[in-house]
């Protein structure tokens, strides 16, 4: 037994209240001055702790510490395993049970130290053969997963609840990816893939290095079924060609599956919304505006399933070139005619109109409208040609360059002057 003595103090500041751990006898001081108090500071009042079993699980694992010295009929533990409480279940005076609190995001993956205070002794000493057997790291677990099955087509939001989750967490649903929309400590939010069959869903974390683990744990078992019980089906899309002679065209979707919920379908063509006006469990009417010339992906999603499934039919539709209007078609030979071109198609990143073999200088350019400023010219009809997205637009649309349209300048008054000065400019037209 080892004991050592602080430098006494005043008498009455405080008085014994100690339990001493068996078989050691009570400690007497060596201070010499008896009318002051002593602090012994001895092996026979210290807590020790030898091991922790087990050394990882998640926030429902009932965690063991093996030592001497915890508990008495009138002492009581505490256990913190890093800066994070253990609440303890069960405790004597070599054994304790408790689980861990990690309400306040509890880092999973890193060995944290475990550590026992007892009441009126203090601190135990750790006395196990090794640190490590001092120690708890946490493992991410799956509480449930939600819904638990989707279309086939994919396209269903997935909620995954539990604890221990961390940015760059990858989640796997049989084998396929499950896209990330959002992580917190206690829930992932992520968008399944295309898959069929009951499957598992994994959580794993290859990028960081730094935790010890591979995936998440998942006592109750963590499945999601991609089932064609709950898969859209699309057996119509009317009309398949889009922007042929409006600047809008509705489009009906005919199938099964459906809702008639219409804050619950999205359907897109290319990167733009179709915006649903009518739903029922069979068909979909959107309307959809200018989209970029070409074919163009259809993905219909009703919520909560996910995407639908396209039977027989392509899962495409095609963006006419069109020109609607052109306005004005008739400017000064001068050029700087400012024309604005409507029309379905347009690539806003790479659009060019000619005339004469002349570019008409683009001033603003969206997937329904250009707007351009005229070259000079000879008094002429010429074409309008508009190539945009590498496609060339068909049109019978021309522009007149005429006389009778270009100002004509007959005098400015005075030549010559100084700032300040006023200018008459006299002309015609």
């Amino acid at each position: 037994m080892f004991c050592s003595t602080a430098s006494p103090v005043q008498a009455g500041i405080c008085a014994p209240d100690a339990t001493y751990i068996s078989p050691c006898n009570e400690p007497t001081s060596s201070a010499t001055n008896t009318d002051k108090l002593s602090f012994i500071f001895c092996d026979c009042l210290t807590p020790k702790i030898y091991n922790v079993t087990p050394n990882s699980g998640n926030s429902l694992t009932q965690i063991q510490i093996h030592g001497l010295g915890f508990k008495t009929d009138t002492l009581n533990p505490t256990v913190q395993i890093g800066d994070h409480t253990c609440q303890p279940s069960d405790a004597n005076n070599t054994f304790i049970q408790c689980t861990l609190d990690t309400e306040n995001n509890f880092m999973a993956g890193v060995f944290q130290m475990v550590s026992v205070n007892v009441e009126s002794h203090g601190f135990a000493i750790r006395a196990g053969p090794t640190l490590g057997s001092h120690q708890f790291r946490l493992l991410p677990m799956i509480t449930s997963v939600s819904p638990s099955q989707g279309s086939q087509a994919g396209g269903t939001q997935v909620t995954i609840s539990g604890d221990g989750f961390t940015d760059g967490s990858v989640v796997s649903i049989g084998g396929s990816g499950c896209t990330i929309e959002s992580v917190s400590y206690t829930e992932i939010v992520c968008v399944t893939s295309a898959n069929s069959g009951s499957s598992s869903v994994t959580v794993t974390f290859p990028n960081d290095p730094g935790l010890y683990f591979d995936e998440a744990d998942c006592p109750d078992g963590c499945d999601f079924d991609f089932s064609p019980a709950v898969t859209p089906i699309i057996t119509n899309v009317n009309p398949t060609t889009i922007g042929v002679e409006t600047p809008t065209t509705d489009v009906t979707i005919s199938g099964s599956g459906f809702t008639d919920t219409m804050d619950d379908i999205a359907v897109t063509i290319g990167t733009e919304i179709c915006e649903v006006t009518s739903a029922s469990t069979t068909e979909i009417v959107c309307t959809i505006g200018s989209v970029p010339a070409g074919s163009a992906a259809m993905i219909i999603t009703i919520s909560p399933h996910g995407k639908a499934s396209f039977d027989g039919i392509a899962n495409t539709i095609t963006s006419s070139a069109t020109i609607f209007n052109v306005s004005p078609v008739i400017g000064s030979k001068k050029g700087g005619t400012e024309v604005t071109i409507t029309a379905n198609g347009l690539h806003e990143q790479d659009t060019s109109i000619m005339i004469n073999n002349k570019q008409c200088v683009i001033k603003t350019v969206t997937k329904s409208e250009v707007i351009c400023t005229t070259p000079s010219n000879q008094a002429n009809e010429y074409a309008i040609e508009v190539t945009s997205g590498g496609v060339n637009f068909q049109t019978d649309f021309t522009f007149t360059y005429a006389t009778d349209s270009t100002p004509v300048l007959d005098d400015v008054n005075p030549s010559i002057g100084k700032g300040g000065d006023s200018i008459t400019i006299s002309g015609s037209r």
